[in-house]
């Protein structure tokens, strides 16, 4: 996009976001890669790079501290299964059949009965899902 263009974009090593901007931003943008994305919002608070490209909601919880009150979260929801995937899941032991059902069974319930978006209004300002 031509808005990053030349500007220092961070991401942490080795993730699908950091895969993400490999693909996506690397002829345009200059891409920082750090340990983890704490340090990496460390280097935006200190002014060190333009942005950082991480998890929504791991960032927003962030903005929301007293150390990211000087950034917000900006632009769409990226969708791109290649790097990114398909959405956020619970890892279960194959053979915990009767709990993958019964944790599947809930979770169509709570989205059907308006729990979920109840639950997710609660705490944020934007759909999970």
């Amino acid at each position: 996009p031509a808005l990053l263009r030349g500007k220092k974009i961070g991401v942490q090593k080795d993730s699908t976001h950091s895969d993400w901007a490999d693909k996506s931003l690397r002829r345009s943008a200059q891409i920082k890669r750090y340990a983890t994305v704490a340090d990496a919002l460390k280097a935006l608070a200190a002014d060190e790079i333009d942005a950082v490209f991480g998890d929504k909601v791991q960032l927003w919880l962030w903005s929301q501290k007293t150390e990211g009150k000087c950034c917000e979260i900006v632009g769409q929801d990226i969708k791109d299964p290649q790097t990114l995937g398909i959405g956020v899941s619970a890892g279960l032991r194959r053979e915990d059949v009767k709990l993958r059902e019964a944790f599947n069974k809930a979770l169509g319930e709570m989205t059907s009965d308006g729990t979920y978006k109840k639950i997710n209004d609660k705490y944020f300002p934007f759909s999970l899902n």
